[in-house]
């Protein structure tokens, strides 16, 4: 099967923003963090730059990642520097992925 008979899609994502967000280095004296994000999707994943020495990161980032199972949770993990201090998760919808199952 070659590529062309397999339709391919894109999953586009902008992360903006993350106003007052706290300090996760409890062990720092610095008020301030050094945020990023880390979204996955099944096995793929995608990481902003690290934002340094804000409360009020902006990163304003395009990220995209290629759904392959319909089953697949995107999941985004906000981060000040190796602890983890918010995530969320969210389903895609099942049609995202039929039509490339289809012809697979």
């Amino acid at each position: 099967m070659s590529t062309k008979d397999v339709d391919l899609y894109l999953l586009f994502m902008r992360i903006g923003r993350a106003p007052r967000t706290a300090r996760g280095d409890c062990y720092s004296r610095r008020e301030t963090g050094d945020s990023y994000v880390i979204v996955k999707l099944g096995n793929e994943l995608a990481k902003t730059k690290v934002i340094n020495i804000c409360l009020n990161p902006v990163s304003d980032e395009k990220l995209s990642l290629t759904p392959k199972d319909p089953e697949a949770v995107l999941a985004l993990e906000v981060f000040d520097k190796d602890d983890k201090m918010d995530h969320a998760t969210l389903s895609l919808p099942n049609d995202l992925c039929s039509k490339a199952d289809d012809k697979m």
